[in-house]
């Protein structure tokens, strides 16, 4: 694929109803609500809030994704409030260094049962989500591709989403 174009239609907002007893069941009730407005989709992205997540930037003496994707997990570790066994753990390339000796990474760490209740909610709402990411993540390559677009780059943005 040779770069996309991302446009946002619309921004929906839905309200969790207080009529519903525990908040769960009103994500459940709202997700429904904002699917029936959307109507049909190819894809859904689901963004996890920061809050739930913990973040980390790092100094690594290399630049290419493929070499910090295979040491990130042991190097974020030790600066994590969990074990890296119980924890999904992404990160995105945020700087490199011109002479292209090492690049600086944002870690983002958060617990597997932290995004199983996520999923949880949208399975009860039957949606399937395509991509789970964090939201400021999300936003990060938004921004990246805009400013890519904007210096006539073809848009290669790689950070990755959770899986």
């Amino acid at each position: 694929m040779r770069g996309s174009i991302i446009s946002i239609e619309k921004c929906i907002t839905e309200p969790l109803n207080s009529n519903k007893s525990n908040h769960a069941e009103r994500v459940i009730v709202a997700l429904g609500a904002v699917m029936q407005q959307v109507g049909t989709v190819t894809k859904v992205h689901v963004s996890l809030p920061s809050t739930s997540v913990v973040f980390k930037e790092m100094r690594l003496p290399f630049t290419e994704y493929d070499k910090i994707n295979m040491v990130i997990r042991f190097e974020a570790e030790p600066l994590l409030p969990f074990t890296a066994q119980d924890a999904v753990i992404d990160f995105i390339i945020t700087d490199v260094d011109k002479d292209g000796t090492g690049s600086q990474v944002l870690v983002a760490a958060t617990q597997k049962q932290t995004i199983a209740e996520q999923l949880s909610l949208f399975e009860q709402a039957h949606i399937d989500p395509d991509i789970i990411t964090v939201d400021m993540f999300a936003l990060y390559g938004l921004y990246t591709r805009s400013e890519e677009r904007r210096a006539g780059k073809e848009c290669r943005s790689r950070w990755s989403p959770y899986h």
